[in-house]
């Protein structure tokens, strides 16, 4: 008689960054073991090579920012609060990832910090994220992480019940805190049937398998039949590489500094590197989002590009003359907006989110394009750039700064990532100017842009998929590189 299988569900683990785990295993000895911060950061030389010195100073800065919570009458708990529920075939888990606390007094309320590496006042919550963390703080048990991750945890049933929860977000980057959620047990049981409830049914339920951001962390990549497969489109190979994601992000960043993009890559928190230029095209760009995410059948208006001020997202972050430059270039996309050109556009998607497989290269290649829309049925891909003057006559587009960009964006098309029926036209560049509007064309069949766009990326990609230190190259790029307050060789941070 066979045995019935102890199958695992919980509920999806939040992706833990590179750096949560060395600084956890700071903040544990500081705070179960007692030992002095300063101290304690001794502990990161386990991990020997793999935290390099700016993750150990971010690390040390995240320790001594992070709150006393000790200092506030509560005492920090080992493991995570699980809720579980056994059956002959199955073991269903739900848990609170963070950091647990309970009163010092007599352990009746229960606080769950998690953290974050931003101010946490600069997003807004995932209500039911936080619907979830309430309900498994408030409801669960204690519980050390399983090993292997497959089995379940062992829980400590000995655990005071709570009468009272409090679910934290920490800023990591400057100790602020903000309280997303506080109350009893039974009103978090409510809101959890609510809200938690529907979306983990959701996500038990059977589900569409759409290419995205999760593909690079997915361990039935290999036999995927939905991800689009390019073997070769990156001019690389060797299949035994460890997976890694690429973009023209991260590509670029490559260029300035090997080392931006590995930090870029493991979130370190960094500072703002965006200039008022920067953040004028973000502002463009976010309303442009906004309008063509609409259900349009004629062109974006006049009144809706020359939007109020508080209609710009964006909008508290640049100054006036800014903000009114944004309403400027926006009102030349009146003379540019895909359906007034004659044509029967279809099928229009802002800020889609494209995936791709190269084998030979063992990378997962992500693009996410201003506009898709398809044009009397073929497809089109449009970038949006703005500058202050548009490109002189018989300018390439691959001598742009988005060289890397619209290499990707016509290997993507050329090599059928949006599959073999659809017929694609060419990419384009709408450029939004101080002296007007202007577009620029690459056209998907034309063997001299192909070429091209090949050539583009074998001037990075083979430094890039060859590398596995990612070390320092201090130059020019230092003065806006977001993590220059960390890295010792910056030359603005002092270093070479």
């Amino acid at each position: 008689m066979n045995r019935p299988v102890n199958r695992v569900w919980r509920q999806r683990p939040v992706l833990q960054d590179f750096l949560f785990e060395p600084l956890f295993a700071v903040l544990d000895a500081h705070e179960h073991d007692g030992v002095r911060l300063g101290q304690a950061l001794s502990i990161l030389d386990r991990w020997g090579e793999r935290l390099d010195v700016p993750e150990r100073r971010w690390i040390a800065h995240a320790a001594f920012a992070y709150p006393d919570f000790m200092s506030m009458g509560f005492r920090a708990v080992r493991g995570w609060w699980v809720v579980q529920a056994k059956g002959s075939s199955e073991t269903r888990e739900l848990y609170s990832w963070g950091r647990g606390y309970v009163s010092d007094v007599n352990e009746r309320h229960r606080v769950l910090v998690m953290p974050t590496f931003t101010s946490p006042d600069q997003r807004s919550p995932d209500q039911v994220k936080v619907a979830i963390a309430a309900y498994t703080t408030a409801m669960g048990s204690l519980g050390e992480r399983p090993d292997p991750w497959t089995g379940p945890f062992s829980l400590d049933d000995t655990s005071v019940e709570a009468d009272e929860v409090t679910v934290l977000a920490v800023g990591l980057n400057d100790g602020a805190t903000r309280e997303l959620w506080n109350g009893s047990p039974a009103s978090a049981k409510a809101r959890y049937e609510s809200l938690g409830r529907p979306a983990i049914a959701a996500v038990m339920g059977p589900a569409e398998a759409i290419p995205g951001h999760d593909c690079d962390e997915c361990k039935r990549l290999d036999a995927c039949e939905t991800i689009p497969v390019l073997k070769g489109m990156l001019g690389v190979c060797d299949p035994r590489r460890p997976l890694r994601e690429v973009s023209a992000t991260s590509l670029r960043y490559y260029q300035d500094c090997p080392r931006k993009d590995r930090l870029a890559r493991i979130n370190l928190h960094g500072t703002s590197d965006e200039t008022a230029a920067t953040l004028t095209g973000r502002t463009v760009d976010a309303r442009l989002n906004a309008l063509h995410d609409m259900p349009r059948d004629r062109g974006c208006s006049l009144d809706e590009l020359r939007a109020p001020v508080s209609a710009l997202v964006g909008s508290d972050r640049i100054g006036s003359a800014e903000l009114e430059r944004a309403r400027r270039l926006l009102a030349g996309h009146r003379y540019t907006c895909p359906w007034d050109s004659g044509c029967a556009v279809t099928g229009a998607q802002a800020q889609a989110t494209i995936v791709a497989f190269d084998p030979d290269a063992s990378a997962i290649i992500k693009a996410k394009p201003d506009l898709l829309y398809r044009e009397d049925g073929a497809l089109v891909w449009r970038e949006t750039a703005t500058s202050g003057a548009p490109p002189r006559s018989g300018w390439n587009l691959f001598d742009s700064w988005k060289r890397i960009q619209l290499a990707i964006a016509l290997l993507l098309c050329e090599g059928g990532a949006f599959g073999a029926d659809t017929p694609v036209a060419r990419v384009e560049v709408e450029y939004l100017t101080d002296r007007g509007p202007d577009i620029r064309y690459l056209e998907c069949g034309n063997d001299s842009n192909i070429a091209a766009a090949r050539e583009v990326l074998a001037s990075v990609v083979p430094l890039w998929f060859n590398d596995d230190h990612f070390a320092p190259s201090p130059g020019p790029a230092c003065s806006r590189c977001p993590y220059q307050r960390w890295c010792p060789e910056s030359i603005q941070g002092g270093g070479r």
